[in-house]
């Protein structure tokens, strides 16, 4: 059965510690949204900073209502790895960036809020 983990929170919050200790002990692979992001940065001649790349974001949000995240990152990734069980996605920065991947890949939910 795949397993998708959604990680979420903000800068400094700890997802990275987080994270590399799911993928060390528990054999998760990372899900990034990252690299996709700079390349589309650098063949549009846009920023690379942080917030460059949180404006791109926001930007294909709009454009795509939010399924860039799942259909051009996350589905695209897994699709490489048939094998991989374990999937770990820490790119997710809204609650709206969810629905598509609930949608995709439907899931028992548990919220820690």
């Amino acid at each position: 059965m795949k397993r998708l983990l959604l990680l979420s929170g903000p800068i400094a919050a700890g997802k990275s510690t987080v994270a590399t200790a799911l993928v060390e002990h528990h054999q998760f692979e990372r899900i990034r949204s990252g690299d996709y992001l700079r390349e589309i940065s650098r063949t549009k001649g846009l920023g690379s900073s942080r917030a460059d790349l949180q404006s791109l974001g926001d930007s294909l949000d709009a454009a795509t209502n939010y399924r860039w995240i799942i259909d051009d990152v996350a589905a695209k990734t897994i699709e490489t790895r048939p094998e991989q069980d374990s999937w770990l996605f820490d790119s997710v920065r809204k609650n709206q960036q969810v629905i598509p991947i609930h949608i995709c890949h439907p899931v028992r939910a548990a919220s820690l809020c």
